[in-house]
């Protein structure tokens, strides 16, 4: 009985040692690093650096970014220490300059730390996602327009600068949009003309073909009243071009109005983007000048003559008057003594 006892312990003891094994391990393989990679190439297969992806949590009412990953000097983008389970969207968030990055969106399923995509409508076991980013060719859009300023108060306005931006969702969320000129500089009263320039990708030209809006940027300048107007700038693309790529060739130009946080688009084609601005201020008063040397006259009095201080003036008119009264005292004792 004794000894049974004991063979009982040592097996407890083994069975003992066995649980706090296995539950050591098996957190290890439930918890499994869940790992995730994409590749990038460009247009002639080779592997491009610094094309930044992102996993966006797909869960309704939650399209927060989880984490993002870029692709090394082998485009290799690698996400790691990603959750046992959970739905995402793969999108590529931006592109090496000069590249048009992948639009594609990719929905990822984890499920129990085995990786799933959507192939056909179907979970399929997920394989490295092979991106591609084309080199695209950069084309610079001139848009013309004319800055006008009126002079309504009697004060000539000075040199201003007056700032165009296109505006609307586009140019706000397009990256590839760069505005390389948009200003004019004006002096005086008068009309100015400007040119909005701004670079996109050749390729994506036909995103414009439906027109784009402009509007001045208001200042803040005292005496000036800026011009609210809004115009919309249809482009006029021509395929007649050496690469075969779209180009612009004009603008048909439309009047703008903002209803109820709505653009409605005038009938009427415009000669020009004319964006009027008025200048008011008075004269300014010019100082009254002081002068030290001279001393006001009062009302009702005249002025006294200045004294010269000339001692040698005074002492002449004393002595002809001295003289004049000798030679009558002469005169008068000749007289007396005939």
């Amino acid at each position: 009985m004794k000894k049974h006892s004991q063979m009982l312990k040592g097996l407890l003891g083994i069975i003992a040692g066995i649980t706090l094994l296995l539950a050591l391990a098996l957190p290890a393989f439930a918890e499994q690093d869940v790992t995730l990679s994409v590749i990038v190439r460009d247009e002639n297969s080779d592997p491009l650096k610094g094309a930044v992806f992102t996993l966006v949590s797909n869960v309704e009412n939650d399209k927060t970014a989880y984490t993002s990953a870029a692709s090394d000097e082998n485009g290799m983008a690698v996400f790691t220490g990603l959750p046992q389970n959970g739905e995402f969207d793969l999108i590529q968030k931006s592109a090496p300059e000069g590249y048009l990055k992948d639009e594609h969106i990719y929905l990822i399923t984890i499920n129990n730390g085995s990786v799933y995509t959507l192939y056909d409508g179907e979970l399929a076991e997920y394989e490295t996602v092979a991106a591609e980013n084309k080199k695209y060719t950069p084309y610079t859009v001139e848009v013309p327009f004319t800055v006008e300023v009126k002079q309504t108060g009697k004060k000539a306005p000075g040199k201003e600068t007056f700032t165009i931006n296109p505006i609307g969702d586009f140019f706000t969320q397009y990256e590839y949009i760069k505005i390389v000129s948009a200003t004019v500089e004006t002096n005086g009263a008068g009309k100015f003309n400007g040119t909005l320039k701004f670079t996109v990708p050749q390729e994506h030209l036909v995103y414009l073909s439906d027109g784009f809006n402009i509007a001045q940027v208001k200042g803040n300048k005292e005496g000036w009243t800026y011009s609210d107007a809004i115009f919309c700038m249809v482009p006029e693309l021509s395929l007649e071009t050496d690469n075969g790529a779209a180009a612009i060739t004009g603008f048909r130009i439309h009047a703008v109005t903002l209803k109820d946080g709505e653009y409605a688009l005038g009938e009427e084609e415009l000669n020009e983007a004319c964006f009027i601005n008025s200048y008011n201020m008075a004269e300014e008063e010019k100082p009254p000048v002081n002068n030290p040397d001279k001393t006001p006259v009062k009302e009702n009095e005249k002025p006294k003559s200045p004294k010269t201080g000339d001692n040698a003036a005074d002492f002449a008119i004393t002595l002809m008057l001295t003289g004049i009264a000798l030679g009558g005292v002469s005169i008068a004792f000749k007289k007396k003594h005939v």
